[in-house]
């Protein structure tokens, strides 16, 4: 038997682009963040279990998966290996930006397949599907005001995501055509305290 009084929240949505390439029309991706280094069941089963039935063909962790003080990553490590086989790309929140073991958390990601996605090491990933392409792009968290600063300008006929931790960065990334290219931004849900936040995105054309 497992408790815990940390809720996992799933939501689905199915989203319409004219601008998705069409051999992406379907694609699935599941969005995790502020997991805060916590566990949903033994070596993290409830939560990985929630995710492969959902079938999704990329997984974006938003940031936050630990916090600023934890020492012992085994949660996300749990997670990690549980999913293996399914391209997975990591963005930093504030959490990660202030702890001591910061490398050590980029080195254990890295390792085990995960791209993390930086404006300083690592800022975009492309997916090719059958001649298509789209492009993941991340930055790592900062004062959303300042964002703009440091964001590229959306690839012209390219479908573009952006992975950034605080959904208060729409309005900079529309600054940069990000929203005219009709391209997608996400990041963490504003969850409560406490709450880890999993979302399902169907991407299909109109």
């Amino acid at each position: 038997l497992y408790y815990s009084n940390v809720p996992v929240l799933a939501e689905e949505y199915e989203l319409r682009f004219s601008s998705l390439p069409a051999s992406f029309d379907g694609y699935r991706i599941a969005v995790i963040s502020d997991l805060h280094a916590e566990s949903f069941g033994g070596n993290q089963a409830e939560l990985i279990a929630l995710v492969k039935e959902a079938q999704c063909d990329l997984i974006c962790l938003a940031g936050d998966v630990v916090n600023y003080d934890t020492d012992d990553f085994t949660p996300v490590w749990a997670l990690i290996d549980g999913l293996q086989g399914i391209p997975m790309v990591f963005s930093a929140g504030n959490n990660e930006l202030s702890l001591d073991g910061y490398d050590a958390l980029l080195s254990g990601l890295t390792d085990r397949g995960v791209t993390v996605l930086d404006d300083t090491r690592q800022p975009s990933l492309a997916l090719s599907r059958n001649g298509d392409n789209i492009i993941v792009r991340g930055y790592s968290f900062t004062d959303s005001r300042r964002l703009v600063n440091r964001l590229l300008l959306a690839e012209k006929g390219c479908f573009n995501i952006l992975l950034y931790h605080d959904p208060y960065c729409f309005p900079e990334a529309a600054l940069l055509d990000y929203e005219r290219y009709s391209d997608y931004v996400t990041s963490r849900r504003m969850a409560g305290s406490g709450q880890t936040a999993l979302d399902f995105i169907n991407k299909l054309h109109e």
